[in-house]
């Protein structure tokens, strides 16, 4: 599966990191939707999230 641009979801990571505020990420394995989960990012806490390889993400700022 390719994207427009030539990336292959399936091999590509990702690496989240919170400036100020806090976010919530959320993951699902490609190939067990089952398996999610949703890891909550502040900026105080100073931690680099990667998203490895075979999951799907999304993201949502809980302050503006």
């Amino acid at each position: 599966m390719s994207l427009e641009h030539g990336k292959d979801i399936k091999n590509e990571s990702k690496w989240f990191y919170v400036l100020s505020g806090s976010f919530q990420v959320q993951t699902i394995n490609m190939l067990d939707l089952n398996n999610r989960q949703s890891i909550f990012l502040k900026s105080n806490e100073n931690i680099v999230l990667n998203i490895e390889p075979g999951n799907y993400n999304g993201f949502l700022a809980l302050e503006e």
